[in-house]
């Protein structure tokens, strides 16, 4: 609320080896390797500030060399990290184009019934992702893995508490 900037990682500096540059939910971030993590990560460039270059070697050439990013951006809704597995999802027919539009044309759905369907796809499981599935309401159900499905039933309940008969105005 005091508008001020809270910096991540303790305020110290990242190190990483940029790749790429991803335009995602009207944001672009950098996509780059961190060598002291080991992992692929990715950066609001927007939220960048004392970006320095240094004359070390680009680092994660080989993780970057089979690394598709299409299916990290599908993968992460709204850039928010998690820990990316495979869920199980069934939809109504009628969301077949928002699957698409989401996983592109490419994602296997395979007919549970002649109203629904199911798709497996890797996902950062986090709040933006059950965010995405709550949209569709009812349509839509975590079919596996029962960890994920128990954690949106957490999710979904916090919330209906805030609404719950004894709601009030703060």
């Amino acid at each position: 609320m005091e508008k001020e900037q809270i910096w991540r990682h303790d305020g110290q500096r990242y190190r990483v080896s940029p790749w790429a540059l991803l335009w995602d939910n009207e944001n672009y971030y950098m996509v780059a390797y961190d060598n002291e993590a080991g992992l692929i990560k990715h950066f609001r460039v927007d939220k960048m500030t004392g970006i320095r270059k240094t004359d070390l070697p680009r680092q994660g050439a080989e993780d970057f060399g089979r690394f598709d990013m299409a299916a990290y951006s599908d993968s992460h809704f709204g850039m928010f990290s998690g820990d990316v597995q495979p869920v199980r999802l069934a939809f109504d027919r009628g969301l077949a184009g928002a699957v698409i539009d989401r996983f592109g044309s490419g994602v296997s759905m395979i007919p549970l019934d002649e109203n629904r369907f199911s798709v497996t796809v890797n996902v950062a499981v986090n709040v933006q992702f059950f965010g995405w599935l709550c949209g569709f309401g009812t349509r839509v159900s975590i079919l596996a893995p029962d960890s994920v499905a128990a954690e949106m039933g957490r999710h979904a309940a916090a919330i209906a508490a805030l609404y719950g008969s004894a709601h009030t105005t703060p």
